[in-house]
């Protein structure tokens, strides 16, 4: 052995992989010359043993493969060989071997290997757990698509192929809102991404209510859907995975049965609506007769005092019917900064008054503003509190506590779920009445549900519209002969504190012309007088074309029109939304007030955004026409 081979021999024996050397001799024969350290300890053997064996003496395992002849032909010929995997096992070795080879000189050669039956293992553990995921996923009847940590598609099962009209390899590396594409059924607008969601809060999230699926062909499906981090074992989010189902059919199931139940239900809610309208109605022409009597006999005070009772039924019949179109469509709150604590105080008053309940008011001494509809809250807290009441024939006490919730308040778990507001204002209302019973808990918010004889069953289910439509949430609590406990909550403002209302002012018109656009007579004819009474010329017109002619008439004249109330819809003719836009291309700062019945009407409860300067909901008092004047400086 010359001294390159001995220091070759010396660094193969400090290097951390086995060598086994060979040499071809010159019957052609492959035979063991040695092997280092490391062999010994990688195979378990002593390959002292071995030396001058041929290959298929040393390692019988090896006679039936082409190991031997690429071997044979790397001593003759030179050159390099490597094969990852080699199993191998005898009766006294076995295992999975990576190997590469060299020729060291003439017919003479080293092989390398390194045991690699561990990983191996690993390797076909690995594929058999996928395999089984694989099955998995596909015999799952969900929808299933996994993202990584930005959000891209790796992974989807048949089921996601099918809705989505994507396959895997298609999808693989796109964003998830390329292939799952979500919008609102209602609104149409495109949903929020949920991986996004999920990979910002850390949390399990679902979709809205009407999330559609639209799919690559354009086919629309209301599905049902979760998303959950994938986490490895330190915690680390890795991707997400999602889970969905089509609703379609469920949801139309369920809308044709909630139809139904509704039609069932009409009948006792015209009824209780035509009782309740035809009590309010007796009650305002009884005293306006009453009080028609009285002036024809000169009893000015006694008519006053009967007119004063009249419009007390008035605003009774005015509340009846907030309530209704409340429920009925929509009733888009006009929501101001507000401080809850005198809605509060006020709410509780005016139910409780004349009854034998006590009150037992706890209001934090710092309250948050909230955005809100005062009179909508109040009409909350005035269903609730006369539920209360009506739940305590013999008296008690109903408590009422608010405050902004902290970490003592356990918040229910659609508001933990929403990523819209962190601060909410708790209201609490604890009765001591006969309790709800447990069957009828998930009920109490639903239409037309009630347990009383008399009554629509709107009260709670208009609560619970109102509050949701403030982005808010209202829970119940009750167990029999223990009493009832509501929270609502309600989102705290953005706005650091309340507008404090300005004072009204007098309005004094100094014979200035003035607009009216309304197709009912009696409300042109009100608003007349009333104009008339405060020093206006008022000028009436049935619908938008009459008044916009007039308008541009008076643009030229010395009188121009001081300000202008526009009623929004005009069956069969030009709205006041129409009318509005002309005019303030005409005069951009012209005053417009916009005028209306319907509440549910986006223009009455955001009127700047629609070219008007206030508006005024019908029917309306001649106090709340001077109060709208009066703050807008007229």
């Amino acid at each position: 052995m010359d001294n390159n081979e001995s220091s070759l021999r010396k660094v193969i024996d400090v290097l951390p992989v086995g060598a086994h050397f060979w040499g071809l001799d010159a019957d052609g024969a492959l035979r063991f010359e040695g092997a280092n350290a490391v062999a010994d300890k990688i195979l378990g053997i002593d390959h002292r043993v071995l030396v001058g064996l041929k290959i298929e003496e040393a390692f019988p395992a090896l006679k039936e493969g082409d190991i031997p002849d690429i071997y044979k032909r790397l001593c003759r010929d030179g050159g390099r060989y490597e094969r990852e995997t080699t199993d191998y096992k005898d009766g006294l070795i076995s295992g999975c071997f990576e190997i590469w080879a060299v020729q060291i000189k003439l017919n003479h050669m080293v092989v390398f290997f390194r045991d690699y039956t561990d990983k191996k293992r690993a390797e076909v553990a690995l594929a058999n757990e996928r395999e089984r995921l694989a099955v998995t996923l596909q015999s799952i009847g969900d929808g299933v698509i996994v993202t990584d940590e930005n959000g891209r598609v790796t992974l989807m099962n048949s089921v996601a192929e099918q809705l989505t009209d994507w396959t895997t390899e298609d999808a693989n590396g796109h964003p998830l809102l390329e292939v799952f594409h979500i919008i609102n059924e209602k609104t149409r607008k495109i949903c929020e991404n949920p991986v996004d969601k999920v990979l910002k809060t850390g949390q399990i999230v679902g979709l809205a209510n009407h999330t559609a699926l639209i799919s690559k062909s354009g086919i629309e499906r209301i599905i049902a859907d979760s998303g959950s981090p994938i986490r490895d074992s330190s915690g680390k989010i890795l991707g997400v995975v999602l889970v969905f189902r089509d609703i379609t059919n469920q949801s139309k199931i369920e809308e044709a049965l909630v139809n139904t139940q509704r039609l069932d239900a009409l009948g006792i809610l015209a009824g209780g609506i035509a009782h309740d309208f035809n009590n309010l109605l007796s009650g305002l022409f009884g005293f306006i007769s009453l009080a028609k009597g009285v002036i024809e006999k000169g009893d000015y005070e006694k008519a006053k005092e009967h007119i004063d009772r009249s419009l007390t039924v008035y605003e009774r019949a005015k509340g009846l019917t907030r309530q209704l179109l409340t429920f009925s469509k929509g009733g888009l709150p006009v929501k101001v900064p507000t401080d809850l604590s005198q809605i509060i105080k006020d709410a509780v008053h005016f139910a409780l008054s004349g009854s034998n309940v006590k009150a037992v008011i706890k209001v934090a001494d710092v309250l948050p503003i909230c955005d809100v509809d005062a009179s909508q809250i109040e009409q909350v807290l005035d269903n609730i509190l006369l539920n209360a009441v009506q739940a305590m024939p013999v008296g008690g006490t109903v408590t009422i506590t608010a405050r902004k919730c902290d970490s003592s308040i356990s918040l229910p778990v659609e508001l933990t779920l929403t990523d819209k507001c962190s601060d909410f204002v708790c209201i609490c209302i604890k009765d001591e009445g006969i309790g709800i019973p447990a069957k009828y808990l998930s009920k109490i918010f639903d239409p037309f549900f009630t347990t009383k004889q008399l009554g629509s069953g709107l009260g709670l289910a208009t609560a619970y519209s109102i509050i949701k439509k403030h982005e808010g949430v209202i829970t119940v609590e009750s167990e029999p002969e223990k009493g009832t406990l509501f929270h609502v909550y309600l989102p705290v403002s953005n706005t650091a504190k309340s507008d404090k209302p300005k004072p009204t002012q007098a309005v004094a018109g100094k014979g200035e012309r003035v607009m009216i656009m309304d197709d009912e007579d009696f409300i042109r004819d009100i608003a007349f007088e009333i104009l008339s009474e405060l020093g206006f010329t008022p000028e009436a017109y049935t619908d938008g074309v009459a008044a916009l002619t007039a308008f541009k008439e008076s643009m030229a004249s010395s009188k121009p029109f001081k300000f202008g109330i526009l009623d929004l819809t005009i069956p069969g003719g030009m709205g006041g939304r129409e009318t509005a836009a002309a005019i303030r291309k005409l005069v951009p700062d012209f005053t417009l007030i916009a005028s209306s019945g319907y509440s549910e009407d986006p223009i009455m409860a955001a009127p700047k955004q629609y070219n008007f300067s206030g508006s005024l909901a019908k029917p309306y008092r001649r106090e709340e026409l001077l109060e709208l004047l009066s703050a807008l400086g007229l």
